[in-house]
């Protein structure tokens, strides 16, 4: 558990130092991996640097969901910190729209309108956090929750915006509500 902490740590204080020191790259080419499981779309430079760059830049879908998924893969390492793949928790109804409610925080931020941009972008990034073989029905899943009346699904999705808002009032709140609320429920179960 030492080993965890300590990682989560040195994450935290490598997203502060790229959140205040660094400036946006300018070199924002995609890349996918080839393996079967995870789809990893990286965005050459500083994700942490990026985010405030969102709400002005005129970034294409994969740059987005790049950035987005970088922001998301502090709390993924922290989530597998102790097991060898997401938790049962990690990928139930709340944790499916807190990733949503996550993506579309910012989406809403960048302004983006399109609802086959936002498709795409949220696709892309549920596939880096759950891998290929859920990533897509995970992502549809999200959609159809969002159409019920579920306190878990909404509380999910408030706690995915309200991290992201948050973040972006002050740099030094970096979001980890997804990674909390798997290890307290894992705690507690």
């Amino acid at each position: 558990m030492g080993i965890a902490v300590s990682s989560i740590i040195l994450l935290l204080a490598l997203m502060w130092f790229f959140l205040l020191r660094a400036g946006p790259a300018k070199d924002k080419q995609t890349e996918s991996s080839d393996d079967g499981n995870t789809s990893v779309i990286e965005a050459t430079g500083t994700p942490f640097a990026l985010i405030p760059e969102l709400i002005h830049g005129d970034d294409d879908a994969a740059a987005i969901a790049s950035i987005i998924a970088q922001t998301l893969a502090a709390q993924k390492a922290y989530v597998l910190a102790d097991t060898d793949g997401l938790p049962a928790r990690a990928r139930d109804n709340f944790s499916i729209a807190y990733i949503g409610g996550y993506v579309d925080a910012v989406l809403r931020r960048k302004r983006i309108t399109t609802m086959r941009t936002r498709f795409t972008i949220g696709e892309l990034v549920f596939v880096d956090v759950f891998g290929r073989a859920d990533g897509f029905s995970f992502y549809e899943k999200y959609i159809s929750l969002q159409h019920g009346s579920d306190s878990v699904v909404f509380a999910g999705m408030a706690a995915g915006e309200s991290d992201i808002e948050e973040w972006f009032k002050n740099n030094l709140n970096a979001p980890f509500g997804w990674s909390v609320y798997v290890h307290s429920s894992t705690r507690s179960a």
